[in-house]
């Protein structure tokens, strides 16, 4: 190893640029090759990301779930946080949630669930559109939306991002970003859940950290990080447990135990 040393040091500049110039390319090269293949950040980008504000007593939230289980597997630690500090949770179900016969189980599945939450039941809301169909009711949907934010006037909305490629998830986004557009006290985050390869992996990783798919990192969205304490990691958890009768599915199953880490993660246009 010294007789290397000296070797380096005994070659000339111009030898050394080049030597150098060539580890960068091989380390950018193998982190190019790292996102291309793994699709994900590595775990200790997480320190890169933004808190996002704590929610407080003053605030009024509306969640605009797709179906009956991304609101816990998406925000289960936020809106338990939220409830604890006072703020007002509203959560909107838009679609039935019967794409495999299983409507009424999984409406008592999402009361389950949100009870845990903190939610009352009163502010739960569901559309009931019919499930992966939303793309076919768009002018119900849009007024169903902006009736939802005229009664509750919230100044916080969480909800699917359009870039979801599950079409209920991405529809839902759509139509809420266009009803925001002239509510501008509104501060608007969203969500991703169905993307290729995310999470990363999907296995149940309680001490892994949850990070943004690496195709969505662009200049004019923010990622913030919502970091769990004890007590929102374990509504969380017993949350997305109530949902059995998608959890028996085993490629649902192992979806969605992956949004069990230690943080959730929103987005947010610039």
């Amino acid at each position: 190893m010294i007789k290397l040393v000296k070797n380096y040091l005994n070659i000339t500049k111009h030898h050394k640029f080049i030597y150098a110039f060539i580890l960068v390319v091989l380390w950018g090269a193998g982190y190019i090759a790292y996102f291309r293949y793994f699709g994900a950040l590595p775990q200790a980008t997480i320190a890169l990301f933004q808190e996002i504000e704590a929610p407080k007593a003053s605030d009024r939230i509306v969640v605009f779930s797709p179906h009956e289980d991304d609101e816990s597997l998406a925000l289960g630690g936020y809106i338990a946080q939220a409830e604890s500090n006072g703020a007002q949770v509203f959560i909107v179900f838009a679609t039935d949630g019967n794409h495999r016969n299983k409507k009424e189980t999984r409406l008592k599945e999402s009361q389950s669930a949100t009870e845990i939450l903190g939610v009352p039941y009163e502010n739960l809301q569901y559309y009931d559109y019919p499930d992966t169909e939303l793309s076919a009711h768009k002018l119900e949907l849009t007024t169903s939306i902006n009736n939802t934010l005229n009664n509750v006037k919230p100044n916080i909305v969480f909800v699917s991002d359009k870039m979801d490629i599950h079409s209920d998830h991405k529809e839902l986004g759509l139509a809420i970003a266009d009803s925001v557009k002239t509510m501008p006290n509104i501060n608007l985050y969203t969500y991703i859940i169905h993307y290729k390869a995310y999470p990363r992996p999907q296995a149940f990783r309680p001490n892994d950290f949850l990070l943004p798919p690496v195709k969505l990192l662009n200049p004019s969205t923010t990622w913030y990080k919502f970091s769990l304490n004890s007590h929102d990691f374990d509504k969380k958890n017993e949350a997305v447990l109530k949902y059995k009768s998608q959890l028996k599915t085993p490629f649902l199953h192992s979806l969605m135990v992956s949004f069990i880490r230690q943080n959730e993660i929103f987005a947010k246009g610039n």
